[in-house]
């Protein structure tokens, strides 16, 4: 699984974001990965049209819910994108995303309370 995690106050995403916009734009798609995902792959699937780009995913993700991005995954195994944004209605949005046509596939809201008590639980 290919991640891009912040855990930072709302009002330093917007620095965030340029940093994994630039990572999300390299030939490999080095963001960080506990999961051990294979790049190569992930790249090769986006040169062969076979999934969008994580950041045109981004973009629409924050075209639905306007805000800053704090955390992007795909997983490879089904080939969903899992992009969380901060809206500006001080919610966190977990949008996830058919990763070859950008479908949203679904979606739910969290508190932050709600959002870093998950995170935290996971390991995440």
């Amino acid at each position: 699984m290919i991640q891009a995690q912040n855990t930072a106050r709302p009002g330093i995403l917007s620095r965030l974001r340029v940093v994994l916009v630039a990572a999300a734009m390299l030939p490999a798609l080095a963001l960080v990965s506990p999961a051990g995902a294979d790049h190569n792959q992930v790249f090769e699937l986006h040169q062969r049209g076979e999934i969008l780009s994580l950041v045109e995913l981004i973009d629409r993700a924050q075209t639905i819910h306007p805000g800053q991005m704090v955390e992007a995954r795909l997983d490879e195994k089904d080939l969903v994108y899992e992009i969380t944004v901060y809206g500006e209605d001080d919610l966190y949005h977990e949008m996830y995303f058919d990763a070859r046509d950008g479908r949203l596939l679904s979606e739910h809201k969290e508190t932050e309370e709600s959002f870093r008590s998950d995170h935290h639980h996971n390991g995440d």
